[in-house]
């Protein structure tokens, strides 16, 4: 028999955790995880079912040789385990997957922290919460030296039993959701080998089923000089595509971390997660022109962005439908006043040099009733009309001009005018919102001051071409691969699964069945004492 029993162990554990030990335990996880997030889950592809039904399936794949000797190296440099680089690698991949910078995994430790435990039949197994704040800014490495500090100070406070550890943090719960962490990450580091004895050989073989306790659990083996992972998943919530993805994911983000530990996790080159000022300049090829030139004939029809088509879609289905003409809260007006001496001439020459600037104000859009594209028009110049209302005040007829519709496809999508009376001068800039939105507004009426007052100077305003185009940004759209779009999908579907209630404010009146977006507005100033 042997020495010990496992009857002897749980009497041990039972003696080893008294009331100051308990707590010393409790203490440490209520710091570790109180304010962790709800979830750290991956967004899933099908709504998350009420309850869990547990069923399985596995993805299996290898880790390079190289690349896997590479992340040892890593770790015997940094006095850290293969698994502690495993968990801040997947920390950072969830962090780029769910856009959250703070990540709770699960695990699961051996618990068998003395020799004579070792040949012991018996349940040991731990679980733990790990818990990691990803600073995009810092580097991998710097994050490498976190997990390990975490990680060290979960295992000095193993033993408590988990359900003592939900019980006391209490995380916030969802229907059909594990509590605290979704995805669990393993490193078996006693695999399973060939057992061959006289005249007889025993094999390990894989389950024909799989159950999923948690959305994805991530298995890691030591094998044939590299590391083998097996992606465990929620058959409910995910397709098999999906984790194939997810698992060439990891694959090149430990392989680019092997390479360049001192990399910043912002600078990692995971699909679809640059952000795009940063990224735009540099997916453009240098030979491509930034404007339109002579090589690039005003008259070319160029594929509108996903925002465009969305735009354009929703005006061509209501125009004639919904409403008699084009839906005029597609209307972007901008309204700047001048001072009256400043002649019409000056504020038309200055308004020509901002819309040369830009081409997407001097882009029309095109259908011929199988494709929409989008071209430049050929005279990019506008003429500014002129109304003179003598006493009148000219603002509501500026706010009326404003709320006249365009036409796609046969209209300038930018008009402006001057209105003069009772002493004021109003320009009114309206724009469809196809070809701009109200952040671009600011950037006109910035200019286009610019331009008033250098022309009022004497001075020519500035006329070169803006150095990136709204058509720049279409292109580089349209050259993203598939997992740039397939990333911010999961996200959206992970956000939206569930059933959402509309917010709705008491109303004084039924709703028409045709929203005809007429308003009034109500202004109010807030006591300075409550500002």
């Amino acid at each position: 028999a042997l020495p010990l029993q496992y009857a002897d162990y749980a009497l041990a554990q039972r003696e080893s955790m008294d009331a100051d030990n308990e707590r010393r335990h409790l203490d440490y996880w209520r710091s570790h995880l109180t304010g962790a997030p709800a979830t750290s889950a991956l967004p899933i592809d099908k709504p998350r079912p009420a309850e869990q039904n547990f069923k399985g399936a596995m993805f299996e794949t290898a880790l390079p040789a190289a690349a896997s000797a590479a992340l040892a190296e890593l770790a015997r440099r940094e006095h850290a385990t293969p698994f502690m680089v495993l968990t801040a690698a997947l920390s950072v991949l969830l962090s780029r997957y769910n856009a959250q910078s703070d990540i709770c995994l699960g695990t699961v430790v051996a618990n068998r922290d003395r020799a004579e435990l070792e040949p012991m039949i018996g349940l040991f197994l731990d679980t733990l919460a790990i818990r990691t704040r990803i600073d995009p800014q810092q580097r991998f490495e710097q994050l490498l030296r976190q997990v390990r500090a975490t990680l060290l100070g979960a295992y000095a406070h193993q033993g408590l039993p988990f359900e003592r550890v939900l019980d006391a943090v209490k995380p916030a719960r969802k229907a059909g959701m594990p509590p605290l962490f979704q995805v669990m990450l393993l490193m078996q580091n006693m695999p399973m080998e060939r057992l061959e004895l006289s005249g007889l050989a025993m094999q390990a073989l894989p389950a024909p089923e799989h159950t999923a306790k948690f959305d994805l659990t991530v298995y890691v083996t030591e094998r044939d000089g590299g590391l083998h992972l097996a992606y465990e998943y929620a058959q409910a919530l995910f397709h098999a595509d999906t984790i194939e993805r997810l698992a060439a994911h990891f694959n090149a983000l430990l392989s680019e971390l092997a390479a360049a530990p001192q990399t910043r996790l912002d600078e990692l080159a995971l699909p679809g997660t640059l952000a795009l000022p940063a990224a735009l300049p540099a997916a453009l090829p240098a030979s491509e022109p930034q404007a339109a030139s002579p090589a690039e004939p005003e008259s070319e029809r160029r594929a509108l962005s996903y925002h465009q088509n969305r735009m354009w879609f929703i005006d061509a289905f209501e125009t004639g439908k919904v409403y008699a003409h084009s839906p005029v809260y597609h209307n972007l007006p901008l309204l700047l006043e001048f001072d009256p001496g400043l002649s019409a001439r000056t504020i038309e020459t200055a308004l020509n040099a901002v819309i040369a600037r830009h081409e997407a104000l001097r882009t029309a859009i095109r259908s011929d009733g199988t494709a929409v594209w989008s071209q430049l028009e050929r005279d990019s110049a506008i003429a500014l009309d002129c109304i003179d209302l003598r006493e009148q005040d000219p603002l509501e007829a500026a706010l009326a001009e404003a709320a006249q519709p365009f036409a796609l496809g046969r209209d300038r999508l930018v008009r402006a005018a001057l209105w003069r009376g009772a002493g004021r001068a109003l320009l009114c800039v309206v724009v469809h919102h196809i070809v701009a939105d109200r952040a671009s507004l600011q950037t006109l009426a910035q200019e286009l001051v610019e331009a008033c007052a250098a022309l009022a100077a004497g001075a020519t305003p500035a006329s070169a071409p803006a150095p990136l185009q709204y058509g720049d940004f279409a292109r580089w759209q349209a050259a993203q691969p598939a997992e740039f779009v397939d990333t911010g999908l999961r996200y959206w579907k992970q956000q939206l699964h569930d059933r959402l209630q509309a917010l709705e404010l008491p109303l004084n009146r039924p709703s028409p069945a045709v929203h005809t977006y007429t308003e009034a507005r109500h202004a109010f100033d807030i006591d300075g004492e409550l500002g």
